[in-house]
């Protein structure tokens, strides 16, 4: 199975006049959203990761993402949930 981890900016603007931003957690076969977390900015994204992984059974399971979320640290944390 695989499940891609993106940020995206939503259109228009929040309460606060600045977009959104949401990272996300998708099923690739399905398009389903298994995790959602909202951030302040689209810096921001890589705090988030961990957040929408931790606690998943990742076994079986190949995780995409974008060149930004290529830290040591995300891949220790799929590897110890038994992802790829």
């Amino acid at each position: 199975m695989g499940q891609a981890i993106d940020g995206k900016s939503g259109r228009g603007v929040g309460r606060s006049g600045q977009p959104g931003h949401l990272v996300s957690l998708v099923e690739h076969a399905s398009a389903t959203v298994l995790a959602q977390e909202q951030v302040a900015r689209k810096r921001d994204e890589r705090s988030a990761v961990p957040v929408v992984l931790t606690g998943r059974d990742l076994r079986t399971t190949v995780i995409t993402l974008d060149a930004l979320h290529t830290l040591k640290p995300t891949a220790r944390l799929i590897l110890a949930q038994g992802g790829d």
